[in-house]
């Protein structure tokens, strides 16, 4: 017992974080935060091996909602979920569907009329009009695990964890081409377009601002430290909102997007991990408060207006109408 030594190790998943295991015969039943509950035979303890699995409830973790419909992405092998939120009240779950590879943490899906592209393990394109059938039409793969994704024109923009940034040509979207990269540490969750810059929410770096006037030379012009780790970013008028972890909302002057500079801060005491902006309000999802409402008709002095402690782990928001649709750890809420 003095001296403890590793017999074996086995990694039965990417990206393997159990929580807890018991041990009964020649069994391991492993509790995995993503996967749900692995069964192990250690019969043989150099030889481990998988015997079986249950999948439990997924993580939502991306969130877009286009039209009448709200398109959710869950952690691991879950793939995407479609609800038709025609009616708020009463969402239809319409189907899911399986996404090549594993997902973790991903925000990166965009729907289009009938096409979606998700960000996973580099870009991929498919025909959603039916959920439960999708039609893969092409993928690219891209270094790193890929978090965000945004698409205008013939372009999709993807970030990458400790790979950077990605322009996408998708002139031709059944052979989508590399056209441009700008390499840079940390993970990028949050990315946003306007007009010729891309401003990327870049973990514990702050916020990118990326010239991509020119898609085959995008150029870094521009960064800005925050207080925390950068988790989403969304764009209204000449303003720039930022989810930034423990340190709360930020608002950023981006009229010059060479020179970003913090206006206005609002400490929320939780963990802000996305924002949405409709109007004279910023609603931001708080893992530890549920969801807040801000008001921001005064840009330089946010203010919090009214709050609504969701169940579980809120991850994302977006807003539809007169609702906010949260994506909240295993369900997904809609609040008038």
């Amino acid at each position: 017992p003095a001296v403890p030594s590793e017999l074996t190790s086995f990694r039965y998943t990417f990206p393997n974080e159990s929580w807890d295991v018991v041990v009964e015969g020649d069994r391991a039943f492993i509790v995995d935060y993503f996967m749900g509950i692995i069964i192990t035979d250690i019969s043989d303890i150099s030889e481990l091996e998988v015997v079986g699995y249950h999948q439990t409830a997924p993580f939502f973790v991306g969130l877009e909602v286009t039209n009448d419909r709200a398109y959710t992405l869950g952690q691991e092998y879950f793939g995407y979920a479609v609800l038709d939120i025609s009616d708020p009240t009463d969402p239809r779950f319409l189907g899911k569907s399986h996404v090549d590879g594993s997902l973790r943490f991903p925000r990166g899906i965009v729907a289009r009329d009938h096409l979606g592209y998700i960000a996973n393990r580099g870009l991929l394109i498919g025909d959603l009009q039916d959920p439960e059938a999708p039609e893969l039409i092409s993928q690219l793969a891209v270094p790193g695990i890929t978090r965000a994704v945004r698409v205008h024109g013939d372009y999709a923009y993807l970030t990458s964890d400790h790979s950077g940034f990605h322009v996408i040509d998708i002139s031709d979207m059944a052979s989508p081409t590399l056209a441009g990269v700008v390499e840079m540490p940390g993970s990028s969750y949050g990315l946003a377009l306007k007009g010729d810059h891309a401003f990327l929410a870049n973990s514990e770096f702050g916020l990118k601002v990326i010239d991509i006037s020119d898609p085959t030379g995008p150029t870094l012009v521009a960064s800005l430290q925050t207080p925390d780790n950068a988790y989403d970013v969304r764009i209204s008028g000449d303003l720039a909102y930022l989810a930034d972890g423990m340190s709360g909302l930020h608002v950023v002057d981006i009229s010059d997007p060479e020179a970003p500079t913090i206006v206005g801060s609002l400490d929320l005491g939780g963990f802000i991990n996305s924002v949405a902006v409709k109007g004279d309000f910023a609603f931001v999802t708080d893992e530890d408060f549920g969801v807040r409402k801000i008001d921001i008709s005064d840009p330089t002095a946010p203010v919090l207006v009214a709050s609504y402690d969701t169940p579980g782990e809120p991850t994302d928001v977006a807003t539809f109408g007169d609702y906010v649709i949260v994506n909240d750890a295993f369900s997904i809420i809609v609040l008038r």
